[in-house]
């Protein structure tokens, strides 16, 4: 497994709900922009071939059943493709850092 659900104590469920959140924090045009790129390298199985998920130019969805929650799903996906090993190189980084210790004057 790769990704944010290889990372410990990580599970697709919960991977799923953080990025809606995130997602569902961010201003409107932001979270188009990060769903749009996701999409954009995001194919679809019709028969033998492939279509692509996202038209660019028209920013318009190529299927009627795609709705948000499938959306979010394919932005995590393509994100944990992309960023995974970086990720988790930012966790495992921050457990080894050591604990700050607040000094009471």
């Amino acid at each position: 497994m790769t990704g944010l659900a290889a990372l410990p104590g990580a599970d697709s469920a919960a991977a799923l709900k953080s990025m809606a959140e995130v997602i569902a924090a961010m201003p409107d045009a932001d979270c188009e922009y990060v769903l749009q790129i996701c999409l954009s390298v995001t194919q679809r199985q019709q028969g033998k071939q492939y279509a692509p998920v996202w038209h660019v130019q028209n920013k318009a969805l190529m299927f009627d059943d795609i709705g948000l929650s499938e959306m979010v799903r394919i932005a995590l996906h393509v994100i944990q493709d992309s960023l995974g090993n970086f990720l988790h190189g930012l966790t495992a980084h921050a457990a080894e850092a050591p604990k700050a210790v607040t000094v009471n004057e």
